[in-house]
């Protein structure tokens, strides 16, 4: 049944602040999705803390919200450098691997190997823009797989708006045995954006696409449609050395399998978050989510029977973190990342402590 589980989505450096994946999945602690079938999709969190070198991948025109920089993910096992020249600014991301090719590779077992972006924007007195393209093509002769994808992204930042658009035209894993499987995305859009009124800001985003995956055994097609809208506001409170930030936002999630597969999710999280120095070489961070008011999801297996069909059950979610700073070189790391929003957590064990590593070394 795994071929129905597969499906597409497109996918300030301050002197207290570092930019890393480390920091942001500290900083962004959201309830999760339903996951009978893989998510695709890439939920919204905390828009007014610094920007982040993650965040160009929905975003380009943000690469200036940070300075020139190296960083590296252990537990991703990502890196990516910028560079400035002028009033232009380039980048490259390795092995940042989209959300279109991990929900794939859930069916076919080829996942993306080694994609690469490449971005580049310029800057002016109160505006920037940036571009970026994301590639991979591998094949396993021996093995019969292949992996593909191709997307561009597109987005701009001014003083009180910005707003993004990105296009996933190729997403493809081939699993090429008799009982294999292969999996084709059709086009798939995210577009957004955020408005600032004062120390807050409303933010909206959409995502939209679809795809099937084939049985080659039995050349049985299944068709998938996946959608996820989110709009919200969020405030800040900033103090020296510190960035206090809390917020609401409203998300409605649906995906369809087949005739008869889907899942849906309604839900209104309520969530806040803290970053904050705490010596001269350490920062420590801290985020909160959980939904109130709305918060309804269902979910129907392929045969039509319901797997769960539940209201106001979804668990809070938690996101602990620290940097350590020597010098223009940070070392950042999650201490917990437990209460996914599916299951109760806040138990801090071995598992737990600086589960995930980032390496940043500001030029």
């Amino acid at each position: 049944m795994r071929n129905f589980f597969a499906f597409m989505a497109v996918t300030v450096m301050a002197a207290t602040v570092s930019a890393s994946q480390a920091r942001r999945d500290a900083l962004a602690a959201t309830p999760a999705l339903p996951a009978t079938y893989p998510v695709g999709v890439d939920t919204i969190t905390a828009v007014t803390p610094a920007d982040d070198p993650v965040e160009v991948f929905f975003n380009p025109g943000k690469m200036f919200g940070f300075g020139d920089l190296m960083t590296a993910d252990y537990a991703n096992k990502t890196g990516a450098v910028f560079r400035s020249a002028g009033n232009s600014k380039f980048g490259a991301y390795l092995d940042h691997k989209s959300t279109l090719m991990n929900a794939l590779s859930a069916s076919t077992g080829q996942p993306e190997s080694i994609p690469i972006d490449l971005l580049y924007g310029m800057k002016g007195d109160s505006f920037s823009w940036g571009a970026g393209l994301h590639y991979s093509n591998a094949e396993d002769k021996v093995g019969l797989k292949k992996s593909s994808s191709l997307g561009i992204g597109a987005g701009a930042v001014a003083d009180a708006w910005e707003a993004y658009v990105n296009l996933g035209f190729i997403g493809k894993s081939e699993l090429n045995t008799p009982t294999g499987t292969t999996a084709t995305a059709n086009l798939m859009i995210r577009v957004g954006g955020q408005y600032n009124l004062g120390s807050g800001s409303i933010y909206a985003d959409f995502q939209s696409g679809g795809g099937k995956t084939t049985a080659l055994a039995t050349s049985t097609d299944t068709n998938i449609t996946n959608s996820l809208l989110t709009i919200g506001f969020e405030d800040k409170l900033k103090g020296e050395g510190s960035h206090l930030f809390y917020g609401v936002k409203y998300e409605m999630y649906s995906v369809k399998v087949g005739d008869q597969g889907s899942g849906t999710a309604s839900r209104l999280p309520v969530y806040f978050g803290l970053e904050a120095d705490v010596a001269s070489w350490l920062v420590a961070r801290a985020s909160f989510a959980q939904p109130v008011l709305i918060d309804s999801s269902k979910e129907v297996a392929p045969t039509g029977t319901t797997i769960t069909d539940t209201t106001s059950m979804t668990q809070p979610a938690l996101g602990l973190g620290i940097g350590i700073k020597f010098g223009k070189f940070v070392l950042d790391g999650t201490l917990a990342a437990r209460g996914n929003g599916v299951t109760k957590g806040g138990d801090l064990n071995a598992g737990d402590f600086m589960n995930e590593l980032s390496a940043t070394y500001t030029f």
